[in-house]
């Protein structure tokens, strides 16, 4: 990294610290402390609520076992004016939850000529009595006795009541049948014990939760401080991290599965990036090579004409040459530009019909002429082979292996242009074949570097980018290159790329 880079590189750390949000530690710290806490917080919850319900449950089950354990007594007695031992049981199980026992009439008046209250709760309104008993005697009811309403149900399921400090009582009643009419009896028992534990309990609560967030937030602080110290080693790695040195120089045998990958992917991103690096250092080096000769040709052409008067043959001769210069730099041009606009696709994101055999026959017609002047044979052997694709691209293609072929095919030789469809292998097929000087295995294995060519084809012209060019689209219609070569005896030059599937469906029919 540059000396400049660094300097931005640390004040962008120093303007960072003062940004504790922004900060991975930070971050790292608050969620884990987070999670714990939350954690924590829904069991605590669970463990609450478990503790209302089960107290509730407890409350109304022993209130509606005291409260048949009176009516039992009374109906036995015949009435309420109960004294002696029965009297005495009662007023001790009463005591016992500080609940009061009130009878009611059944117009809803209160009895009051016999009480076993212990608190003295003072009777209650009609009204409420009435809404009570619509209830049903299986179902509990909680009241206020302040603002004598009654409450919902739900109210327990919250840790902070709005009613916790008023006075609660929860309210039985069953009916009585007795000579006289029938009555009801009512058993209220105050809450009191219910919300002094529910409170203790939740403070309880609280305290843990405050322990437990101290305590998350210390194993998170070491945690984290361990993991972004592997980070701060990788940040110190990336920043030595330049052209000539395009990997991470860090141990990861101890870190852990995140970690590790993280740094892999750094160093396999950096390592393709090293390849790309290199790929265009030797692109450009090539290329100023490739462009530099007929360059150097050009002003050759011009200095040795301005040395003296010439006759204007002369003259035309050498704009002739310097024409001629000029095509092949643009020839070469062309291809680097059609080289680099096709290594900026990964694919070719949507494909349209294409038939191999018209785009042979096209690419065929434009060079037959030229293949016929240069004294060789040419022959087409097109059936149908339908793929999907760029047709410019393909047309291209062909254009190329043919161009290629004629290079390289001496006088008398023969061109070979086929189309087919390979049913078996669900293929369609093209190939370009020629009776020219052919290639050894080494020359096979370069022959689609770019500006390669072989020892034995120096003299001949072009640029070495052609088959590069053949490579490139086979490549992006997920095509297959083949090659059979023999020196002496010619090249074939195959191309095979997936069948249509439209097309596919009716060779399958047939």
């Amino acid at each position: 990294m540059s000396k400049d880079g660094r300097k931005g590189a640390a004040a962008f750390r120093k303007e960072r610290r003062w940004s504790p949000l922004r900060s991975f530690r930070f971050r790292m710290l608050f969620f884990t402390s987070l999670s714990v806490f939350a954690v924590v917080f829904i069991f605590s919850m669970a463990i609450f609520f478990f503790f209302t319900w089960t107290e509730m449950e407890q409350l109304d089950k022993e209130q509606n076992h005291k409260l048949v354990f009176f009516a039992e007594q009374i109906a036995k007695s015949g009435h309420f004016y109960l004294d002696g031992p029965e009297y005495e049981k009662l007023q001790k199980t009463i005591k016992r939850r500080n609940a009061d026992l009130q009878i009611y009439s059944s117009d809803l008046r209160f009895f009051d000529d016999v009480s076993w209250a212990v608190n003295g709760i003072s009777p209650l309104p009609q009204t409420l009595l009435r809404s009570i008993i619509e209830k049903g005697p299986a179902k509990q009811s909680t009241i206020d006795l302040s603002s004598m309403e009654i409450l919902p149900e739900t109210l327990w399921l919250w840790p902070f009541s709005p009613k916790a400090d008023r006075v609660i009582l929860r309210v039985a009643w069953k009916l009585l049948n007795l000579e006289d009419g029938e009555y009801y009896l009512l058993l209220l028992v105050p809450l009191d014990a219910l919300l002094a534990s529910r409170s203790t309990l939740l403070k309880t609560i609280l305290m843990m939760m405050g322990v437990a967030a101290l305590l998350s937030a210390g194993v998170g602080y070491l945690t984290n401080k361990r993991n972004t110290r592997r980070f701060e080693l990788i940040n110190k790695a990336i920043s030595k991290v330049s052209v000539d040195n395009m990997k991470l120089d860090i141990s990861i045998n101890d870190a852990n599965e995140e970690i590790r990958e993280t740094v892999l992917l750094i160093n396999r991103m950096l390592e393709d990036l090293s390849k790309s690096i290199r790929q265009l250092q030797q692109f450009t080096a090539d290329a100023s090579h490739e462009l530099r000769t007929p360059l150097a040709v050009m002003k050759g052409i011009v200095e040795v004409t301005l040395l003296k008067d010439r006759g204007k043959e002369y003259y035309v001769g050498k704009l002739q040459e310097l024409a001629f210069q000029i095509e092949a730099m643009q020839a070469l041009v062309s291809a680097l530009l059609e080289l680099a606009r096709l290594d900026a696709f990964e694919r070719l994101e949507h494909k349209d019909p294409v038939e191999l055999l018209m785009v042979a026959d096209e690419a065929a017609t434009i060079a037959e002429p030229l293949i016929r002047q240069k004294g060789q044979h040419f022959e087409k052997e097109l059936s149908p082979a339908a793929t999907r694709g760029w047709e410019t691209l393909l047309t291209r293609l062909v254009s190329n292996l043919i161009d290629n072929a004629a290079k390289y095919t001496p006088e008398g030789g023969k061109i070979t242009i086929r189309t087919y469809t390979d049913v078996i292998r669900k293929e369609a097929v093209l190939e370009v074949a020629d009776t020219g000087k052919g290639m050894t295995e080494d020359e096979i294995t370069h022959c689609f570097e770019r500006f390669w060519r072989a020892e034995s084809s120096r003299t001949t012209a072009g640029y070495g980018l052609g088959l590069s060019l053949v490579l490139r689209i086979a490549e992006l219609h997920e095509g297959r290159l083949e090659i059979k070569s023999r020196p002496g005896r010619g090249t074939l030059f195959r191309v095979r790329f997936r069948l249509d599937e439209e097309v596919l469906g009716t060779y399958e029919e047939a």
